[in-house]
C-alpha cells in the first residue's frame, strides 16, 4: 500500500496521493475542488476598484465591487441621505429667497440652515474619509474583498 497521511479535516488516515478524503468528502487540494466542482475564482482587480472609489467612493461603489456587501450598503444609504437632504434644502431655500422678495434668509431661517449644512457637512466629511483612506489603501495594495484577500494586480 502507498504511503499514508492525516486528514487536516478529520484526522484519518487517507493516502497521500488523495485529491478527497474518503472519510469526510472534504478536498484536499483547492485547486482541484475548483475544477472538480466548476468553481472559477473571480479575483478582484485594483483598477476597478480604484476608480469606483475616486468617482462614487462616499457611495460605496468600491465596497459592493470587492464583494463588502455590508459595508457597501451603509455608505449607501448614508451617501443617499446626505445628497438627497442637501438637495431638499437647497430646493427649499431657493423657495424662501422667493418668497422674501429676493431676500435670501429670515432670522430663523439662517440658523436652521446653517445647522443643517453643519451637521450634512460632518456627515459628508465622514463619508469622503472613509473613501479617502480605502482609495490610498487600494494604491498601497492593502485593500481586501470579502474574503480577507488583497486586491494586488491592477489589471
Amino acid at each position: 500500500m502507498g504511503e499514508l497521511m492525516e486528514c487536516p479535516f478529520c484526522a484519518e488516515e487517507i493516502s497521500i496521493n488523495a485529491k478527497k478524503c474518503k472519510h469526510c468528502l472534504e478536498y484536499l487540494d483547492q485547486e482541484f475542488a475548483n475544477k472538480s466542482l466548476n468553481i472559477q475564482i473571480d479575483e478582484k482587480k485594483k483598477l476597478p476598484a480604484l476608480i469606483l472609489c475616486w468617482t462614487l467612493g462616499f457611495m460605496g461603489a468600491h465596497r459592493f465591487y470587492a464583494g463588502k456587501k455590508q459595508h457597501g450598503k451603509i455608505s449607501l444609504i448614508l451617501g443617499s441621505i446626505i445628497t438627497i437632504t442637501f438637495i431638499i434644502l437647497e430646493i427649499s431655500n431657493e423657495r424662501i429667497y422667493k418668497y422674501n422678495g429676493g431676500f435670501p434668509y429670515t432670522t430663523n431661517s439662517i440658523s436652521d440652515y446653517t445647522t443643517y449644512l453643519t451637521i450634512l457637512g460632518i456627515g459628508a466629511s465622514a463619508l469622503a474619509l472613509w473613501a479617502f483612506i480605502d482609495f490610498i489603501n487600494i494604491i498601497r495594495g492593502a485593500f481586501t474583498d470579502e474574503n480577507g484577500k488583497k486586491l494586488d494586480k491592477w489589471t
